[in-house]
């Protein structure tokens, strides 16, 4: 299924992220895939480089601990309560009544540059959006 975002959505999500990013320290080089919600709301760092972020990480979503990967956190995808991980949530990608304009989506993110990576769902094209979603939803 090919999934196709209008171009004022994609520009609105990563404009938002930028100027919310441009306080998160990290180094010129790193390449960060982040998630962020269709409101602007940053919900968290899935990896950087490459490589998935520590569980003991203050901004990563494999953090239980974290505002981001909390089961109770306002602002997880793990969360049932939250907007981003509730089964009725209003940007939630567990709600099968959205569509994936609506939902969070992963984001590369660079000192540079923010480009749109992959969706968080059932019909995600890579095994990481694919296995959020699932530990998000499923599980």
């Amino acid at each position: 299924m090919k999934v196709s975002y209008s171009w004022r959505n994609i520009t609105k999500i990563l404009s938002v992220f930028l100027i919310s990013a441009l306080w998160i320290p990290r180094s010129v080089s790193a390449e960060d895939l982040v998630i962020v919600a269709p409101d602007g709301e940053y919900l968290g760092r899935v990896g950087t480089d490459g490589y998935l972020c520590g569980e003991y990480e203050s901004d990563c979503v494999w953090n239980k601990f974290s505002l981001y990967g909390s089961e109770f956190s306002a602002t997880s995808i793990f969360s049932d309560f939250s907007f981003y991980g509730s089964s009725v949530g209003p940007y939630s990608v567990c709600n099968r009544l959205l569509q994936y304009s609506d939902i969070p989506v992963l984001v590369l993110a660079t000192r540079r540059s923010m480009d749109f990576y992959d969706i968080i769902g059932p019909d995600a094209e890579t095994e990481i959006g694919q296995l959020l979603y699932f530990l998000a939803c499923i599980r």
